[in-house]
């Protein structure tokens, strides 16, 4: 109620939502008080209307003059929006920033306004697109700052691992009411989660499941079930035999004078094959040798692929701790979400490892 007795009509602020029910036609006061700052644009001291003043702002500051009331709106709206995009350092918002420049550009005395010089999305997505940034880039900052202590995931604190996952866990919204923006955002923040918290830092120590997701990452989609990618340098060929949940999975089948293991179901169940191989098939073969040793073969058939949510219990690790199979879960669903973004695409590969000299040890 105004002092005339007048019923003021509640707006929303074009920016944080919230309703107001002041002469302001866009902004709250807050937001408006923040806006002046944010487009560098000092705050008069003795005008009644700082919202009409700063559009009149915006269009002096673009040397757009004699605009109408709605050009001035579109272009001040457009300010904005690429003054968001400019505070976040992410790919997705090149494109948008182009568009948003070349809107204010073509915002003219002299040319109609149509729709299309207006941004593409409201204000309050930018508004708060940003404001998850922001949350981003503080979860980061401390995730790189904790793991760089630490150079093994057993060693990482368990209330440490969920604080971490628990920041970033806002980032894996797949809820289908979010507007493409968002989405644009999510997609380059889950990138930068697995190539710099989990790549660089969890599956630091363990070099295959870092490769597999690295690779998953980046992959253009050329490697299916008829051409999958053949892995079988020295590299990957001397780790595999150095681990011992790989030679407990092999020694099972090395009985008699020959092995010939062919399209064999194998769960893997402890440290880096745990988080790299799911629902992977088996080949083996091989001949017992004079010597008593074994000269192999082995194949690993798999899909780096991640497509259904799993509770802890369905993890078993070595480390022998409640906290280590939750956070192999709570990453295996953050990578199912990754999956339906289109962040972790999946492909098909074979891991061939040989050894002449194998021994089987008790």
């Amino acid at each position: 109620m105004t002092k005339k007795g007048k019923v003021c009509e509640e707006k929303k602020c074009m920016i944080c939502n919230k309703p107001f029910d002041y002469r302001n036609d866009m902004f709250g006061r807050g937001c408006l008080n923040n806006l002046y700052k944010q487009l560098d644009i000092s705050v008069p001291k003795y005008t009644l209307n700082k919202e009409k003043h700063l559009i009149n702002a915006v269009s002096h500051k673009n040397s757009k003059y004699f605009l109408n009331k709605e050009k001035k709106k579109a272009l001040l709206k457009n300010a904005i929006a690429l003054s968001y995009l400019n505070l976040i350092k992410l790919d997705f918002t090149e494109k948008l920033k182009k568009e948003l420049v070349d809107n204010i550009r073509n915002i003219s005395v002299f040319k109609p306004l149509v729709a299309s010089m207006e941004p593409v999305y409201l204000l309050n997505s930018f508004y708060k697109v940003y404001n998850y940034y922001v949350k981003f880039d503080k979860e980061l900052s401390e995730a790189k700052s904790e793991l760089k202590k630490s150079t093994k995931i057993e060693d990482i604190d368990e209330t440490k691992d969920k604080t971490i996952l628990n920041g970033f866990s806002f980032i894996f919204n797949s809820s289908k009411e979010l507007s493409p923006l968002h989405h644009m955002a999510f997609y380059d923040m889950q990138y930068i989660f697995w190539e710099t918290v989990v790549v660089g830092g969890y599956l630091f120590d363990k070099p295959l499941s870092g490769y597999l997701l690295r690779l998953s990452l980046n992959n253009k989609e050329e490697y299916d079930e008829e051409n999958p990618l053949i892995i079988e340098d020295e590299y990957y060929n001397k780790l595999l035999f150095g681990y011992d949940e790989f030679k407990r999975i092999i020694n099972k089948y090395l009985k008699g004078k020959e092995v010939n293991v062919e399209n064999q179901n194998v769960e893997f169940l402890e440290g880096d094959l745990l988080f790299a191989i799911h629902g992977a098939k088996l080949n083996i073969k091989g001949n017992k040798k004079e010597n008593g040793n074994w000269d192999l073969t082995v194949e690993i058939v798999d899909k780096y692929d991640y497509t259904d949510p799993k509770e802890p219990k369905e993890y078993t690790t070595s480390f022998g701790s409640k906290s280590k199979n939750i956070l192999a879960s709570t990453l295996n669903n953050f990578a199912a979400v990754s999956s339906s973004y289109g962040v972790i695409r999946p492909f098909n590969y074979v891991i061939k490892v040989k050894n002449n000299d194998y021994k089987v040890k008790d």
